[in-house]
């Protein structure tokens, strides 16, 4: 994999051209389970840009997708904490105004 720092090179190809490559894919030697991961990743590539273009899936249920759903705990950790009024000096007093 990558350094998070260095970006994946981007190269543009028309859905026949991923066809003939799955083609290749296909009919290689590599083991069934590579073939199949292989092929897998070239539709995920292929399908993200698509369907963020045609906004079919948005960036958040594409992160959620990635990522998962995520863990109440620790979104709870990351709120700021609330701060707690103390009201207690101003009950049955009347609200203050000049």
């Amino acid at each position: 994999m990558t350094p998070a720092k260095e970006l994946p090179i981007v190269i543009e190809k028309s859905q026949e051209e991923v066809e003939q490559i799955i083609a290749l894919v296909h009919s290689s030697n590599l083991p069934e389970g590579t073939k199949s991961f292989v092929i897998g990743c070239i539709h995920l590539a292929s399908w993200i840009p698509c369907a963020l273009v045609e906004h079919k899936i948005t960036v958040s249920n594409l992160r959620r997708l990635i990522f998962g759903k995520g863990d109440k705990t620790t979104k709870q950790q990351d709120k700021p904490p609330k701060v707690k009024q103390n009201n207690s000096a101003s009950e049955g007093s009347e609200p203050w105004s000049p």
